[in-house]
């Protein structure tokens, strides 16, 4: 039996990232993994602390591509350290993209994820959690907030850099 992930997690527009830190004889020394989505058709977005210090970017546009070592290089084009968040650009072209907005959060609110937690290998996690604590009122944390914990995940390590919906806009 096959199963999909509903359209809602835009999981077609979520990939896998991995942040590499080599030694000067091109060695490598750290992998980093997070999760990354398209915005446009050549700028991703992720966050921050994934691709600090590394050396090379390699965007997985699929599980399938993961477990082949089928990848592609990206760069960093923008990076915010104090909001935590930075903007790639891709050598391949991504074909799907997802829109951004900005808005005010509230305490309970359901909001939906798309990643891929090192828990789960290689392979995409929808989650569906409500929002537990908001940062708004601290000027550095504005667009912060905590989500509760998912029955599907329990380590969240690879899940950094994953869009957050609220509707059909991370």
């Amino acid at each position: 039996m096959s199963t999909t992930i509903p359209s809602e997690y835009k999981s077609d527009s979520v990939y896998i990232l991995e942040a590499i830190k080599k030694d000067d004889s091109g060695n490598i020394l750290n992998e980093v993994r997070g999760t990354c989505f398209a915005i446009s058709p050549t700028l991703i977005l992720t966050a921050n602390h994934i691709i600090a210090d590394s050396d090379e970017l390699r965007i997985y546009f699929s599980s399938d591509d993961f477990d082949k070592s089928i990848f592609s290089f990206a760069k960093c084009v923008y990076s915010n350290e104090s909001k935590d968040f930075c903007i790639l650009e891709a050598e391949d072209v991504a074909p799907n993209f997802i829109g951004l907005y900005s808005t005010s959060i509230s305490l309970d609110v359901e909001v939906k994820s798309c990643g891929f937690p090192i828990e789960k290998q290689h392979y995409c996690t929808p989650i569906s959690v409500k929002v537990s604590n908001v940062f708004e009122h601290i000027t550095s944390r504005q667009y912060s907030f905590e989500v509760s914990q998912s029955d599907y995940v329990s380590i969240y390590k690879g899940m950094s850099g994953s869009p957050v919906f609220m509707t059909d806009y991370a």
